[in-house]
């Protein structure tokens, strides 16, 4: 029998039962590796994460850094380990709108709806809204509406079906190149949605992080720490990984990390 471990939680790019079995299968790879049983936790936005964690009911979990630096909530929070996309452990963030947009440069967006993840988001709302900055917007008195959706999906689908008219997302881009082609990104993970375009982009940001509430025992820290990185060499690991974060796998989460973030954090909320 599997010994008792922990519950893992995530807010999923969607909240539907298609991230629910990934997230089962996520968490069974990861029991298998540990040799104790990890249940899932989906959270429907940062904030219902963060109470659960704070709550003790979740002692690990996937989150954005910047959630994680702003939440009082989540003091003494352990990062365990960084997202790696394209190779690297960065991505970017933009403003996106639909293909057939007649929006083109970032002042086109003047007076029109943007919709956003959260206020934590690093890709979906600080970011972005820094890179407005940028070009000398004030993005506190630009639009004519700004609208939380919770979830990157949900901001592609509103985008999509006309509701909003930009919106902010992940993106990453071929070899972490922004020069090259756009090789993930929030809107590109919707069924059915129309071409996207890029208007703003920003970054590099540090990639999220998986980490462990310091209710966690030592020794699960170290275990999930090194199964994280099992995972992601077998061919099953790989897809659950791909499917649920979008990512290839996992690095350690280093001090240099930490710098990079809180460097980057700080010019974004000075910014906007």
């Amino acid at each position: 029998m599997t010994k008792p471990g922990f519950t893992f939680g995530v807010v999923p790019f969607d909240n539907n039962e298609g991230s629910r079995l990934v997230l089962k299968d996520f968490c069974a790879g990861l029991s298998a590796e540990i040799g104790a049983e990890v249940l899932p936790h989906r959270a429907p936005s940062p904030a219902v994460l963060v109470s659960a964690i704070h709550a003790g009911r979740v002692q690990a979990a996937w989150l954005s850094p910047s959630l994680l630096a702003t939440s009082q909530r989540l003091a003494g929070v352990l990062p365990l380990a960084s997202s790696v996309r394209e190779g690297a452990t960065s991505y970017h963030a933009a403003l996106f709108v639909r293909g057939d947009s007649p929006i083109w440069r970032p002042e086109d967006l003047a007076g029109l709806r943007v919709a956003w993840v959260a206020p934590t988001s690093a890709s979906g709302y600080l970011f972005p809204r820094a890179a407005l900055a940028d070009f000398g917007i004030n993005p506190a008195a630009f639009f004519a509406s700004e609208t939380f959706l919770d979830s990157h999906g949900a901001v592609a689908a509103a985008v999509s079906e006309g509701r909003a008219d930009a919106g902010a997302t992940f993106v990453v881009f071929e070899r972490n190149d922004p020069t090259l082609p756009v090789a993930r990104a929030g809107y590109l993970a919707l069924a059915g949605a129309p071409p996207m375009r890029v208007v703003v982009r920003a970054g590099p940001i540090p990639s999220d992080v998986i980490v462990a509430s310091p209710r966690l025992p030592l020794q699960l820290r170290s275990q999930l720490k090194l199964a994280l990185q099992r995972l992601a060499l077998g061919v099953e690991g790989q897809r659950v990984i791909r499917e649920l974060f979008g990512a290839e796998g996992f690095e350690p989460f280093s001090d240099s990390s930490r710098r990079v973030f809180s460097a980057l954090l700080e010019t974004a909320r000075a910014a906007g």
